[in-house]
């Protein structure tokens, strides 16, 4: 875009007194400046105008006490709060981490106290689907991740990624409700958590998710004979002075709990993978992935070894998730 350019000045004007010259000029000048502004005004009105909204979440549902604009404290050693913000059409924006995630459609529905954020990118040829169960107690916020699912455009699934610790809950609050973080803190100690939260984030008082493996386990025979095949039950476990859920560690690529079991002179490692000799499973059917909850049994079987045919003492050691979890409980077992 070019701006008009100012009338010529003639040989004759030229030789005019300064006072009409002067005043010619400022007029040009003016011109211009003014047809330049138009120029541009026309262009950033362009360049501006609001385009169609983009409907994410066609049939979803939106629980209203959702709406609104949301952060959480930062966390220990961070430098940036995260935060939410769901509108009652029922796209939203959030605080992005991984550049991977850059320009990418959000959207979020409810369905009672599950909560799914739907994102979506062209380049994805499909969608990824967030879902956690979430709760809203006031200007408080409960929400813990469960799992991610991966859809493609064709409708079909692509795959599930569960969640670790899907019953610690992280806690936001709504922007601008509370003064300062005395007033936030004693807000949280003064509301009572909703069912799926045994712990919270950074809790301002009471316990952290880790205090859970300050719990200890009861090893019991288990009912069954054992005999000369490979494939005997051989010990229950429960949690002893439970605590709290214990999830089965879903980062670094591990999947449960591990002890190791020592007859005589011999070891056996004892994991919740099918390619041990010995296995553990869990009774019942969790309500979240590879969490041990209160009252769940955890069996240890042989798997394809006979490790006791008769009467044997089964020492236990190292019951443990990763590196860091240990618990601490029963050591010895006669199992017959």
């Amino acid at each position: 875009m070019q701006s008009a350019r100012p009338p010529a000045v003639s040989s004759e004007s030229m030789k005019a007194d300064k006072h009409l010259r002067g005043r010619m000029t400022r007029n040009a000048v003016l011109l211009s400046l003014t047809l330049l502004m138009a120029m541009l005004s026309g262009c950033l009105e362009q360049e501006i105008e609001p385009a169609e909204p983009v409907v994410l979440c066609p049939n979803g549902t939106q629980n209203p006490d959702f709406v609104g604009n949301w952060t959480a404290l930062a966390s220990e050693g961070s430098q940036s709060n995260r935060w939410m913000n769901f509108d009652e059409d029922g796209t939203m924006e959030k605080r992005i981490t991984d550049p991977d995630f850059d320009g990418v459609d959000h959207c979020w529905e409810t369905n009672g106290h599950q909560h799914k954020i739907i994102m979506m990118n062209d380049a994805w040829n499909g969608e990824q689907h967030l879902v956690s169960n979430a709760h809203v107690d006031g200007d408080l916020m409960f929400i813990s991740s469960i799992y991610t699912e991966g859809w493609h455009d064709n409708g079909t699934l692509t795959g599930t990624m569960h969640h670790e610790r899907p019953t610690v809950c992280r806690v936001y609050h709504r922007v601008g409700v509370f003064s300062d973080d005395a007033s936030l803190h004693a807000a949280i100690n003064a509301t009572a958590f909703p069912d799926f939260c045994s712990f919270i984030y950074n809790p301002p008082s009471g316990p952290n998710y880790w205090d859970a493996w300050n719990a200890s386990y009861l090893a019991v025979d288990h009912p069954d004979d054992v005999s000369t095949a490979t494939n005997d039950r051989l010990i229950d476990v429960e949690i002893d002075g439970f605590l709290g859920e214990l999830d089965w560690g879903i980062s670094e690529y591990y999947y449960g709990f591990s002890v190791t079991l020592t007859v005589g002179n011999q070891e056996y490692a004892c994991s919740t993978g099918l390619d041990s000799p010995c296995i553990i499973t869990f009774s019942g059917v969790d309500e979240y992935h590879a969490v041990w909850e209160e009252g769940e049994i955890g069996t240890l079987s042989e798997n394809g070894v006979d490790i006791c045919s008769t009467v044997c003492d089964v020492s236990l050691m190292d019951l443990k998730l990763q590196a860091e979890n240990f618990m601490q409980g029963t050591d010895n077992v006669s199992v017959q």
